[in-house]
Order: structure tokens, then C-alpha cells, then sequence
């Protein structure tokens, strides 16, 4: 598969906490991970690299992520593929496209080389280098012995880590002009000035201008600014974004119920069919029909309109046919609209009136009801206003929205506060109430003194009570208020605590015969240390650090 992924174990998968997926994003078909909007990264299969080793790549918009630092066969730095003519993780290192049509860095991790050549020069310890534009640099004090000089490699002729001393022939200079010093201050993200990085966004996360991991939010806006220096989208001509909605001249269209007309902004909700009209209600009838007045003189044609008038005295009878007395008599006297009576209709009332009793009035403006409501509706078919970015209406209140941050720390186990778990215990272990993996072979149950409710140690109750009564907070078995037998049917000593008879115990609320065992009363049983790293998890462990091999670079 192009852009194919390897990833480690899935044990170093589940301890390492896999980054979410962006959901509803693309589907990134040629790998990797959706991870929010491309930015600068152009549309395209190419891709490039970032400054620590991440192949990346735009589809549809949606910026695709393949991590190469989590491939376990070696393919750990990202570079220019000759097979598919893409950037891909690769190994050992990687290089750019040869003909430099596309740029090795991606565009937000490009630093201009600055008068560095390509076949660069060394700061110390530290090769740097000029490819396709951008600054590259390698700290070689980081390798294995052997290889942690910076020097000229007469083979390549460039200055790479493991060689030492100048270039012969004096051309290109050893020691490179100027020192970069790199600059994180206030930065989370983005380029530190010297080819390297100050941080990488996850998730959903992107990396803004001012170098701060930034969450887009378009939910509830159709324009404007995506709260990360990106945009939500443009309006079309003649408008313009007044608070994440396109406007006319700051106007609100209203298009509520409406198929067609005025949308009150001088703009409209739509248009009929060629044989549909558009009633003042916004409302798109007729069409479709044919009219019939074959043998009528009068009354409707079926399809709303009319097939002609009565004179004179006459009215128009159910046939469609005028009649002289007799027959149902038309009345629209004092009347500006509804019905005459007969079928037909006294008028019809303009936009903003409505017909009641026969007269046009004028609709009663709808009074927006919106106090002390930030966002929601406001019974008029709009909305009070619109929450911020990273903010999500919730009734009539703006409530953060943005994912819930899960909470494992010193945490085995057990639930993370986000519908989620910290991770699960591996038979026979179980998870303790503070999220510790125990074992409870040999676990001795201990209550301190309690007959019922709790744990007792070991992943069991300290018992319950007989249905005549109730535990207590104190762990204690207590009398319902109703009348009943008490716990252990024994007699009460004075002290308000039933007693059991010589030869039995109280054990979970009951009296059994039986002696106390040895340390019962102990302080139970512990979560203890965590399970040792064994097995599977300790070689998957070891591979991840036999990785970290020399850099090298190769022209």
C-alpha cells in the first residue's frame, strides 16, 4: 500500500496511549492518521516532511499523518520514495526528491539556509546543511561512538557526522559563519528558527502563527475565522461575515419556514417552478396541474384559478354553471379576504397581514425572548447569539466543548473520567478502587470492625445485613425503624452493638461458628508494586530503544 504504516506492538501501542483519529475526517487512503486542516501543506499525494521525522500529506483538505518514529521495522525517518513518488517513512534516513519539485520540509518547518551551502559546514558537533532551500541540521553528538564528530567526507564531498577535519581544497569552510540559536520562547509548536521544532500538535490540534497548539471550531459558523488563523469558509457576493453567518449591509436573512420570496434582506429564500407561484407566505403552490373548465362558465378550474365570472344576479352553482336564483349565493360585503361562502375566496391579504374574520390584519411582531439566555432559541425562529469558539450551546448556556482530557496519572487501571479506561489488569490481577493492578491469590480479607458495606480488601464486601436492617455509615448493621429481628438474633450487651453467643464470631453481619484467622484483622490486602515488565512488553521495550541509531546524512 502506498504510504504503508508499521506500526509497534500493540502492547507499546496500549502503554504509549495511541493518538485519536479525527472523526468524520477523510479516510487518508494512502495511510496514516487524519490530523485536521492541511495548513500550508499543498493538495496532493507528494507530501513532505516535518522536523522530527513525520510524513505528511493533504487529501481532500484533511491533513494525513504517518509517525514514523513508531515503525518497529527500521523505517523511522521520513524521505522521498523513488517506487511511488511520495514522501514515505523510510530507513535509515531520508533525503529529498532530486529534482526538488518537491521540498523535503514542509512549509511551516522550512527555515531558509541563510548562505549555507549543500555541502554545508559544521558548528561544533552539529552538521548543517542547505537542501532544496531549506536548513537541515544533525547533532551527531547524539550517535553511537564513532560517529559523533563533524567533518568533510571526501567521498561525498560535503561535511557529515563521523569524518573529521576541513575540506582540502579550501572551497567550503569548515566551521559554519554565524551561531542559530533556537528560539521556543512562549512557542508549543512550530519552527525554532534553526531547522529544528518547538513541539508537535496531536489530534485534532494545529499548530497557529503564534506557535500555540490551537483546536478549529466551524460548528456553528459558516464564515470567518476557525479560531486557529484558518477559515471557516467565504460568502458569496455582496456579503459579508457578521459573527460567523453571511449578512447583506449587516442584515440577517430570514428564510425560517420559506421556500421562496424576500428573505428580508433584499436577497431571496428561492424560486418556483416555472408554473408554481409564490404566495406571500414564502410558500410555493400550483404546478404540476391542469385546468378544466370544460362545460363550466364559472368557478374553479381545479387548479386555483377560475373559470370565469357570473353576471347580473346569477351565481355560480357546484357544476361550474351560472344560475339564476336558487343555489348558493356568494357574499363578500365588508369582507377583504377568506372564503364567499361558496368555494371561492374574497381576497387575499399582502405580506405582513393576515386574515382574521374575513379582514387583512397586520401580523403582531414576534418580541424576541432572550433574556439572560446566551445562545439558544428566541421563540421568533432565530437565535439569541452564538458561542465562542471551543464552546457549544447547550439549552440557553455556552458550555465548554472541547475533548475530555483524560486522567491516568499514577493510575493502572480502572475508569480515566472520560468514558474510557487507564488500561486493564491481566488475570489473575484485578484493578483496586485507586487503579493499581493486585494479585489476590492469598489476600487476606480485613473490615477493621465493619459488619457490611465497603471493601474489604480484596475485591469482596465487608458483608450485608439481615432484610430487618440497614447498614449504617459506621459499617455497622442497625434495626429498620419498622420492628424486626436484629442481625445476629443474639442479645444486645448495652453498647447498642448485638453480641454473638460463646463459640461463634461475627463474620459480614452474621454469627458463625468458627475462629478469627490468624492476621484478619491486618490491614488487608495491598495493590502492591505493579506487575515487572516481562516477556513480550520487555522485548518490544528493547526494540524501541535499539532504533535510536546513528544519523547520517547521504547526498
Amino acid at each position: 500500500m502506498k504510504h504503508a504504516r508499521n506500526l509497534a506492538s500493540a502492547v507499546i501501542v496500549f502503554v504509549l496511549v495511541a493518538t485519536p483519529s479525527l472523526a468524520g475526517a477523510a479516510d487518508c487512503t494512502l495511510g496514516g492518521d487524519p490530523s485536521g486542516p492541511c495548513g500550508a501543506v499543498p493538495e496532493g499525494d507528494e507530501g513532505c516532511c516535518t522536523a522530527d521525522d513525520t510524513s505528511v500529506y493533504c487529501e481532500n483538505g484533511i491533513l494525513c499523518v504517518l509517525d514514523c518514529s513508531r515503525n518497529s521495522d527500521g523505517t523511522t525517518a521520513c524521505g522521498w520514495d523513488a517506487e511511488i513518488d511520495a514522501y514515505n517513512c523510510l530507513a535509515p534516513l531520508g533525503f529529498a526528491d532530486p529534482t526538488c519539485a518537491f521540498p523535503l520540509m514542509c512549509p511551516a518547518d522550512c527555515v531558509p539556509c541563510g548562505g549555507i551551502e549543500d555541502a554545508g559546514c559544521c558548528a561544533g558537533a552539529v552538521t548543517t546543511w542547505c537542501e532544496c532551500g531549506c536548513l537541515h541540521t544533525i547533532d551527531c553528538s547524539t550517535n553511537p561512538a564513532g560517529s559523533r564528530t563533524c567533518g568533510w567526507d571526501s567521498e561525498y564531498d560535503t561535511y557529515d557526522c563521523g569524518q573529521t577535519g576541513a575540506d582540502p581544497s579550501g572551497l567550503f569552510p569548515l566551521a559554519c559563519t554565524g551561531t542559530c540559536t533556537p528560539d521556543c520562547a512562549g512557542k508549543d509548536c512550530g519552527p525554532d528558527g534553526c531547522g529544528g521544532v518547538c513541539g508537535t500538535c496531536y489530534g485534532d490540534d494545529v499548530c497557529d502563527d503564534t506557535g500555540w497548539c490551537c483546536w478549529p471550531n466551524c460548528s456553528f459558523n459558516d464564515c470567518g475565522d476557525d479560531g486557529c488563523g484558518g477559515s471557516c469558509g467565504t460568502c458569496p457576493g455582496g456579503e459579508t461575515c457578521d459573527f460567523g453567518t453571511c449578512t447583506t449591509d449587516g442584515c440577517v436573512a430570514d428564510c425560517f419556514g420559506r421556500q421562496c420570496g424576500d428573505d428580508g434582506c433584499g436577497g431571496s429564500c428561492g424560486n418556483c417552478a416555472a408554473d408554481q407561484t409564490c404566495a406571500s407566505v414564502g410558500v410555493c403552490f400550483g404546478g404540476g396541474c391542469t385546468g378544466d373548465c370544460a362545460g363550466r362558465a364559472c368557478g374553479d378550474d381545479g387548479c386555483g384559478e377560475s373559470c370565469g365570472q357570473c353576471t347580473g344576479t346569477d351565481v355560480c352553482d357546484g357544476n361550474g354553471t351560472c344560475v339564476t336564483g336558487g343555489g348558493c349565493v356568494s357574499n363578500c360585503v365588508g369582507l377583504e379576504c377568506g372564503t364567499d361562502g361558496c368555494g371561492g375566496i374574497c381576497g387575499e391579504c399582502l405580506y405582513g397581514y393576515s386574515c382574521q374574520s374575513g379582514l387583512c390584519v397586520a401580523t403582531t411582531p414576534c418580541t424576541k425572548q432572550c433574556a439572560g439566555k446566551a445562545c439558544g432559541d428566541d421563540g421568533c425562529g432565530g437565535q439569541c447569539g452564538t458561542c465562542p469558539t471551543g464552546f457549544a450551546c447547550q439549552g440557553t448556556e455556552c458550555v465548554d466543548a472541547r475533548p475530555c482530557e483524560p486522567l491516568c496519572v499514577g493510575r493502572q487501571c480502572g475508569p480515566d473520567g472520560c468514558a474510557g479506561a487507564c488500561g486493564v489488569c491481566v488475570p489473575p490481577l484485578k484493578c483496586s478502587e485507586n487503579g493499581r493492578c493486585y494479585d489476590v491469590t492469598g489476600c487476606v480479607p480485613a473490615c477493621n470492625g465493619r459488619q457490611c458495606g465497603g471493601d474489604d480488601g480484596c475485591g469482596a464486601s465487608c458483608g450485608t445485613c439481615r432484610s430487618s436492617q440497614q447498614c449504617g455509615l459506621d459499617g455497622m448493621c442497625v434495626d429498620n425503624p419498622s420492628p424486626g429481628a436484629d442481625a445476629t438474633a443474639g442479645a444486645d450487651d448495652g453498647s447498642g452493638i448485638p453480641s454473638c453467643p460463646a463459640g461463634t464470631v461475627l463474620s459480614y453481619g452474621s454469627c458463625v461458628a468458627g475462629v478469627v484467622p490468624q492476621g484478619a484483622v491486618s490491614s488487608g490486602c495491598s495493590a502492591g508494586s505493579a506487575a515487572p515488565v516481562t516477556g513480550p512488553m520487555m522485548a518490544a521495550l528493547l526494540a524501541l530503544v535499539a532504533m535510536a541509531g546513528a544519523r547520517r546524512r547521504r547526498p
